[in-house]
């Protein structure tokens, strides 16, 4: 091929190198076959399932333990109860969905406030036996600092606090 057939730019070199030019190296292969094991194996991304019970009552709380900044994910909230509850709150400590966009909350609560320090969805009355499921989808907004967002998800009839369990999402770049 002569150099003038060549696109512009292209040399006699580039078209005759010699050695291990021509040779691509297996250390990119090697690296992406590394992420994609330690992706398999869930150090990207888990979910935690985390539940508590006390006075007939069980609360289980499904969602991300570990998730990377801007991504999308799914919670559920589950009250078994064997008792009636008049107004079923289901309160969420701030610090759980700091830096969170929710996008669904299905069933829609009656009520949702902001109380006690914490977000309080009221679900109305609840009858022995029954089984209420929510669940909520949000994003984590991009943040900087990651880390840890700890907290606490409760049941609350009125003043009477139920059940708690103890939550936490860790948060990557």
């Amino acid at each position: 091929m002569s150099d003038l057939t060549r696109p512009d730019g292209i040399e006699s070199r580039h078209v005759h190198a010699g050695g291990t030019r021509l040779h691509a190296w297996p250390i990119g292969l090697v690296l992406f076959g590394l992420v994609l094991v330690v992706a398999g194996l869930g150090v990207f991304g888990a979910r935690a399932a985390v539940s508590g019970a006390a006075a007939g009552v069980r609360l289980s709380v499904e969602g991300p333990k570990r998730i990377r900044s801007g991504e999308m994910f799914e919670m559920l909230f589950t009250v078994e109860t064997e008792r009636a509850i008049r107004d079923a709150v289901l309160t969420v400590d701030p610090a759980i969905w700091k830096d969170v966009t929710v996008n669904t909350f299905m069933p829609q609560p009656a009520d949702e406030r902001f109380e006690d320090g914490a977000f309080a969805f009221h679900f109305g009355a609840l009858s022995p036996g029954s089984r209420l499921l929510v669940k909520v989808d949000g994003q984590i907004n991009p943040i900087y600092p990651p880390g840890p967002r700890d907290g606490t998800i409760t049941l609350v009839d009125g003043a009477a606090t139920l059940v708690s369990v103890d939550y936490s999402i860790k948060v990557f770049p």
